[in-house]
């Protein structure tokens, strides 16, 4: 398993190849109120809660600012049923394809910490190719930090669940990171997962050994044909999103700090 640090910031100057997809969830294109129903996100399962879009500084939390800029984000918070935002998504061109958004958790500890926080997941989860990045405590007695843990799977098709690594783990509430996925739909494998403190601007990246989407190794699977944001637990959670991108190859591997390149294009 290779693992190397870099500065996220320098890689700026660098031009987005192929965006497929990229929102910040900025005015015009997206209204403060309920997600749902806006540029063709949809709640998935009935009974869900709808996210919402924020302004920074106009939410009801206390999210922090996210250090790349923008006015708006989504939240997603338990609300007697979990909360789901979904956006239907063209993968059928299969290869290789990176994702990657920014991410932020609060706790706020009126009510005992449940696990899951939140995730980020390819969809249909169960029955196509997919991963779920996962938001969890890293102590449910202990609630003072988080993991960014990965759902992923064995050449044999079973589901694991693991931070990458050291970087992923004991994560602060309210601070803004940026995490990444790139994975082969034609190898069924993940190939390099990143994470970066938006703070700082270091970013850690790993790519693991053997890690396969839903199906293994020789997944007859489908590909999947969406993607969607989930939060759970109870009303103490609340999860924070922006900057979503999803890029198709060639080039993706080495486009780290997806959203740093898209608020600076939204700077000039």
């Amino acid at each position: 398993m290779k693992i190397f640090v870099v500065g996220a910031l320098a890689l700026m100057g660098v031009p987005c190849v192929n965006a497929q997809l990229e929102t910040g969830f900025e005015a015009p294109d997206y209204a403060v109120g309920g997600l749902e129903g806006q540029n063709g996100w949809y709640i998935p399962v009935a009974g869900s809660i709808d996210f919402q879009v924020y302004e920074y500084g106009g939410d009801p939390h206390g999210f922090s600012s996210n250090p790349t800029g923008g006015k708006q984000f989504i939240v997603g918070q338990w609300n007697g049923d979990n909360s789901r935002a979904q956006l239907d998504h063209d993968f059928s061109a299969g290869g290789v394809w990176t994702i990657a958004y920014d991410v932020n958790n609060i706790y706020d500890g009126a009510q005992n910490a449940v696990n899951n926080i939140g995730s980020f997941s390819l969809q249909p989860s169960t029955t196509n190719q997919s991963y779920i990045d996962l938001n969890l405590f890293g102590d449910v007695n202990v609630p003072t930090t988080w993991n960014a843990n990965v759902n992923y799977y064995d050449a044999a098709g079973v589901a694991l669940s693991a931070a990458p690594g050291a970087e992923w783990t004991s994560l602060e509430f309210n601070k803004w990171y940026r995490r990444s996925a790139t994975f082969d739909f034609d190898t069924h494998q993940i190939l390099e997962v990143s994470i970066t403190d938006l703070e700082s601007g270091i970013t850690t990246t790993v790519n693991p050994d053997s890690w396969y989407l839903n199906g293994g190794a020789d997944s007859m699977l489908p590909l999947p044909t969406a993607f969607r944001f989930f939060a759970s637990g109870n009303t103490s959670n609340v999860t924070g999103w922006d900057n979503l991108t999803v890029i198709p190859a060639p080039g993706a591997v080495t486009l780290l700090g997806l959203g740093l390149l898209g608020v600076a294009r939204r700077r000039r």
